[in-house]
């Protein structure tokens, strides 16, 4: 006896009203034993959700929905890249999410307005932030904190095996750091 189970699919391009960005697949169920909805309902629930598709928009792409697994966090001190994030041999990051904070006392040389940004490898990523940094250091709890950024779908993944992920700045600190952290998977 063969069953099939699953939902329809979601329509290319922005989902309708109403639907969330998470696609359920369909899956086939076959062999003895499998005669009723309930008994079968257990290993179509596992495939189903073994088989969750998600939009990356930065692919334009339908991808198989992942789980951030490795969280990397650096304080940066000096100007110009700095690595975050180094993958292992034959790998790519996958950025899925990140948050830059910066403490009351960040000082530099004379008062500007510091350009962060994000790099793979050398190359920019369009996801960027400024913050105005003091010539002392001031006695705020903070001087700048970012929401956590949520990539959308599955993230941005390095364009190509063994770049780092890196975060630029446009000058060095005299007094404190940025601090990032970033999370992701390798693949």
């Amino acid at each position: 006896m063969s069953r099939k189970f699953g939902v329809a699919a979601i329509p290319a391009g922005a989902p309708p009203s109403g639907f969330n960005l998470v696609q359920l697949g369909t899956t086939a169920l076959t062999g003895p034993g499998i005669d009723n909805v309930d008994q079968a309902f257990g290993a179509s629930l596992q495939r189903t959700l073994a088989e969750a598709m998600v939009f990356n928009g930065f692919a334009g792409t339908w991808e198989r929905l992942r789980t951030p697994t490795i969280f990397k966090t650096s304080n940066v001190f000096a100007g110009g890249a700095t690595t975050i994030w180094t993958p292992a041999a034959g790998k790519k990051f996958r950025l899925m999410g990140y948050r830059m904070s910066l403490p009351g006392d960040a000082a530099c040389a004379a008062i500007q307005t510091l350009d962060l940004e994000l790099r793979d490898g050398g190359a920019v990523i369009t996801l960027r932030d400024a913050v105005q940094v003091p010539a002392a250091a001031g006695a705020t709890p903070s001087l700048y904190v970012s929401p956590w950024v949520l990539l959308p779908g599955n993230g941005y993944l390095s364009s190509a095996a063994n770049n780092v992920l890196a975060v630029n700045l446009g000058f060095a600190f005299t007094v404190s750091a940025l601090r990032v952290t970033a999370v992701g998977t390798e693949e």
